[in-house]
């Protein structure tokens, strides 16, 4: 399969898209693209104000025209979450879940497959003194929320971790796994990014959680994003296996921030919820598959009402598949393609509401999802599609003033030509 991999997309989806579609003057069609994280899918200005960055990051960029539906992913389109992100938005899919038509997101952490490739992800980045404390964060975010809300925690790590090793073909961080730089040119590494040395020297850099996923794990790919520079390493393993690991830029003129890789499809129909159904090319929502190992793993943990370290058994695979089979939620798992707003539409005129939400807005999607694995959802609150908003102005500026870790002042993207055309059908 020919997959596009980005780097921070920063809501600048209609420049991806458009670098995308130039690359494929030389490498031919894509049939994936794949995002780890920094996605920025904002909705509309109530998204915005929950984000965590200085006002002039506050930009609606162009996510919000393709949750409204003026436009369409022209790819099939896969993310996991940053740290500038609309927090709001990806509570409510806590367990994975389109955000708008052909754009997947995978849940504080997830496993699906599309295409024949399975791919898992984590969101969020690591902060040590958040890492091992239960999610308890909800709008509309006190100070001491705001950012940790993005932070990653150690019970998704652990969930990952009961994976059969080597089944996973591609695994997606934001952050990068500890000690990676370690495993590719450091020299290069640090030449580009200096102020790195101490974090590398110290063994500090990257998210120690990922580094041990990654050696449980053991998956054929790696891609990460956040440092905002392309980094490639190679990581063997004991087992004889290997995992190529890549990083890449965020979207900028003249930047590395896309690369199209060819990655071979290990066809095995024991990896997906049901048989494959025969939808119309054009149908792309449709590709989306939920993954039966995955879900086990959520259900198993929700049945014993505490953390469990060993792998599913087929038992409690059986089960899943009897509590689906014998019940509606067969009708769930096969509507995982089913987009539904929950939110109002972006007002680009700037009339309308621009204040944090007050409580999640959980779509049916997540509701029903949660349902057939007998867990609880935080702090529901539940809305009909008549009761939402239909406009949303853009947001006042008086965000947080604390800093981002953005490098350089965000600016509007316009040359992508050259820069896409020379990502080729590069192999790491």
């Amino acid at each position: 399969m020919r997959v596009a991999v980005v780097g921070c997309a920063h809501g600048e989806l209609d420049v991806l898209y458009r670098a995308v579609q130039e690359a494929e003057t030389v490498a031919g069609p894509v049939d994936l693209v794949l995002c780890p994280g920094d996605f920025q899918a904002v909705r509309n200005a109530s998204d915005l104000a929950c984000m965590a960055c200085p006002d002039r990051f506050r930009v609606m960029n162009s996510f919000w025209r393709y949750y409204n539906g003026d436009k369409r992913a022209p790819y099939p389109t896969v993310f996991v979450g940053g740290n500038h992100e609309a927090p709001n938005h990806l509570q409510e899919l806590k367990y994975g879940g389109l955000v708008a038509p052909n754009m997947y997101y995978l849940g504080d952490a997830g496993v699906i497959n599309v295409r024949g490739l399975r791919i898992a992800g984590v969101s969020g980045v690591y902060v040590e003194h958040h890492y091992n404390i239960p999610r308890k964060e909800a709008p509309p975010y006190p100070r001491n929320e705001v950012k940790s809300v993005y932070h990653a925690r150690s019970e998704d790590i652990r969930r990952l971790s009961r994976l059969s090793r080597g089944s996973v073909d591609i695994m997606l961080s934001h952050d990068w796994p500890r000690d990676i730089a370690f495993s590719g040119d450091t020299n290069d590494l640090l030449r580009k990014k200096p102020f790195l040395r101490k974090e590398v020297e110290r063994s500090d850099l990257g998210h120690p959680g990922t580094k041990e996923l990654l050696s449980k794990m053991q998956p054929r790919y790696w891609f990460a994003a956040h440092m905002h520079v392309k980094f490639a390493a190679e990581v063997r393993h004991d087992s004889g296996s290997s995992t190529r690991f890549l990083a890449l830029d965020k979207i900028l003129p003249k930047r590395d921030f896309l690369q199209i890789l060819e990655i071979p499809v290990e066809d095995d129909p024991s990896r997906v919820m049901f048989e494959p159904k025969t939808v119309a090319a054009e149908n792309d929502d449709h590709l989306f598959e939920l993954d039966l190992e995955w879900l086990s793993i959520l259900h198993s943990e929700a049945k014993a009402n505490e953390s469990l370290i060993d792998p599913v058994s087929n038992e409690d695979i059986d089960e899943l598949k009897s509590r689906v089979s014998e019940t509606d939620f067969q009708t769930v798992c096969r509507s995982v393609s089913d987009f539904e707003r929950n939110s109002a539409i972006h007002n680009p005129s700037g009339k309308g509401r621009s204040s944090r939400p007050t409580s999640l807005k959980y779509p049916k999607w997540t509701r029903e999802i949660a349902g057939m694995l007998d867990v609880k959802l935080p702090g529901e609150s539940i809305k009909s599609v008549d009761e939402i908003d239909k406009t949303d102005g853009a947001p006042e500026t008086n965000g947080d003033p604390e800093e981002c870790c953005e490098d350089e002042n965000r600016r509007k993207v316009v040359e992508v030509g050259e820069s896409a055309n020379k990502r080729q059908k590069i192999t790491i």
